[in-house]
């Protein structure tokens, strides 16, 4: 029987709720749901007061776009799913920090060169 969990689902990992950015048939990709960080970090998206209730999370919360694999079968539907724009969003976010990352690591190895 497929799972119920889709790209979008909030679901119940370990300690604390996640958004799912994407699902396959074993794993999924996870990205954290932050409740009122301080401070923010780069790869987070905003809420507004509709998303998180459709999320069925606190308002204030992000999206903490540095996603990670876990097993589908060690996480468990919470409730709430984001609409197009908030994952086109998270998505970009995704993005956006991956690009980042690639040039931090380019950038770190060419000063390790010159030293």
């Amino acid at each position: 029987m497929p799972s119920p969990i889709q790209t979008g689902s909030v679901v119940w990992w370990r300690n604390g709720r996640y958004l799912v950015a994407s699902v396959t048939d074993r794993s999924v990709a996870i990205c954290p749901i932050e409740v009122g960080p301080c401070p923010r970090h780069r790869a987070d998206v905003a809420l507004d007061w509709f998303e998180a209730l459709s999320l069925r999370v606190d308002s204030g919360s992000v999206i903490r776009c540095v996603p990670f694999g876990v097993p589908v079968s060690s996480v468990v539907l919470a409730g709430g799913l984001a609409c197009g724009a908030l994952m086109a969003r998270v998505q970009l976010g995704i993005s956006k920090e991956v690009q980042a990352r690639a040039f931090e690591m380019r950038h770190s190895q060419q000063i390790q060169e010159i030293s």
